[in-house]
């Protein structure tokens, strides 16, 4: 029966997105309803002082004009009192705020001039550019934000893209109780970003220094966030995720981490997978993935759908509107497939942040269930993974706060926890010997008695038995274990010195 009421909930749910095929002139996902809360819109102009862009002195020794800081815009949709006066923002009043810039044939365009250099030399139709940037947003500039405190969702645009690129997904979660930060894609010291580790660390970086300026807001709960981003963003929002431990759900839309693009990603320090927490849901298109994080992020729900009619644009509003008005003739039935898979893949979204945002179990049993499906045959969903998190392991520090109030307990943490998963590294001899040097003697040899199991025999672990008999007060003993330690390690210096100091104290006796 509860099986049934899931999938009865799933039809019902994705039903409303896939009406009437959508007229050429309508706009774009016109089945993609708002929430009940109006929507706010605005820009926060934060300086990162923790990061330069440039040297105070270039190489010709001519110093830098101005601060040296980076700059980053954010672009902020909240749920908003919107009064019934007040005019919605244009489409265009997105691409102004976010500063867009572009350089074209020697000469650097900002704006709307920039935005349609840029988008006519992708193919697009100039002058049917310039009519759909003035249709009408559902959001309203400044508008006065709603009474209370919402999670937040920050979001990282695909490689060198503006922060507007999936307005229309930003305008729907936020009318549905969430605020969304997102600013634009840049590298370390370049406008443009670096596909690299060090684009990377800056994309995360900004992403990180959003949730700081949002703290000041007032509306946002940042015990409640989520990550999401687009291809080169998709992986900035699973790092996040990895490094920190309030983000509780990542939506990763046709991402470089699941493509493999960026290779070597697993050699930085953060990448550790099993340290993602609540979902994670990655969504592709007509590409197969060659990476996953089922078989890593343990200690998270995996979810991960593809869509083989999408190609890579079809996951960002801004590139969905561009192709809409391009200069070749439309496809009317490819242009209701992407309206309405564009408004499936809102909706899986805002069932992620529900549950793991706003504690919907409902919809996370539907997340589990592993079975999506359009009532539209022509949009066929892939469900490749849909499984449930194993019961999270304690961080090392908190492992060794039990370590020193209850080894027997620990032991047994320890042991449920490889059995779940064998390759976890809870514990190393920094933590043990901590825990050793703070602890009274019986728990220092219970400890150490662990760390022989855990970590095998040493000369740390005869240097850590040799020192707590030692000031324990019983020297032959003490000698004993350094004898043994050195043994291991015949360049060990503490066990050479504690042997000396003890012989001539046990001769002098």
């Amino acid at each position: 029966m509860r099986h049934s009421m899931i999938l009865l909930f799933v039809a019902l749910l994705l039903a409303p997105l896939l009406g009437s095929p959508a007229n050429a002139d309508e706009m774009p996902w016109p089945t993609l309803k708002a929430g009940p809360h109006g929507v706010g819109f605005r820009t926060l102009d934060v300086t990162d002082y923790g990061r330069t862009v440039a040297p105070r002195v270039d190489w010709r020794g001519v110093e830098h004009p101005g601060n040296n800081f980076r700059q980053v815009r954010i672009s902020v949709w909240y749920p908003a009192a919107v009064e019934t006066k007040c005019e919605p923002m244009v489409y265009r009043d997105y691409i102004e705020a976010a500063g867009f810039e572009t350089p074209m044939e020697g000469e650097l365009l900002v704006g709307i001039d920039a935005y349609l250099a840029h988008s006519t030399f992708g193919g697009a139709d100039k002058e049917k550019l310039r009519r759909m940037v003035e249709e009408t947003t559902t959001a309203y500039r400044d508008a006065a934000p709603l009474e209370g405190s919402y999670p937040v969702i920050v979001y990282a645009p695909s490689f060198s893209y503006e922060p507007f690129e999936n307005s229309a997904l930003f305008e729907y979660l936020a009318s549905h109780g969430y605020i969304v930060g997102a600013s634009r894609s840049s590298g370390p010291e370049t406008r443009e970003m670096s596909m690299d580790l060090a684009g990377v660390e800056a994309s995360v970086r900004d992403m990180e220094l959003i949730l700081d300026a949002l703290h000041d807001t007032g509306q946002a709960n940042l015990e409640r966030v989520g990550a999401a981003g687009f291809s080169w963003g998709a992986l900035s929002a699973a790092i996040l995720g990895m490094r920190n431990f309030n983000v509780q759900a990542v939506l990763a839309l046709d991402g470089t981490l699941e493509h493999a693009e960026i290779p070597t990603v697993e050699e930085r320090y953060d990448f550790v997978p099993r340290r993602l927490r609540g979902g994670y849901l990655a969504i592709v298109g007509d590409r197969e993935p060659v990476r996953s994080l089922g078989g890593d992020a343990l200690y998270a729900d995996v979810f991960e759908l593809r869509y083989p009619a999408l190609m890579h644009w079809d996951f960002a509003s801004d590139l969905i509107r561009i192709q809409v008005h391009s200069t070749g003739e439309p496809d009317p039935e490819r242009r209701v497939l992407v309206d309405d898979a564009y408004g499936i893949i809102a909706h899986q979204a805002r069932l992620l942040f529900d549950a793991y945002l706003k504690g919907n179990e409902v919809n996370r049993e539907v997340l589990l269930e592993g079975n999506m499906r359009a009532m539209n045959s022509a949009i066929v969903i892939e469900n490749r993974t849909a499984r449930a998190a194993l019961p999270p392991p304690p961080s090392p520090a908190e492992f060794a706060t039990l370590l020193r109030s209850d080894v027997e307990e620990a032991r047994l943490v320890l042991a449920s926890v490889e059995k779940n998963d064998p390759e976890i590294e809870l514990l190393d001899w920094t933590q043990f010997q901590d825990s050793v040097s703070v602890s009274p003697f019986e728990t220092k040899l219970a400890i150490l008695e662990l760390a022989r199991e855990e970590l095998g025999e040493s000369s740390i672990l005869f240097n850590n038995y040799g020192q707590a008999w030692r000031l324990e007060g019983d020297p032959e003993k003490a000698l004993g274990y350094f004898r043994q330690a050195l043994a291991h390690n015949p360049d060990s210096g503490f066990a050479k010195k504690s042997i000396e100091e003890l012989e001539a104290e046990l001769a002098s006796q």
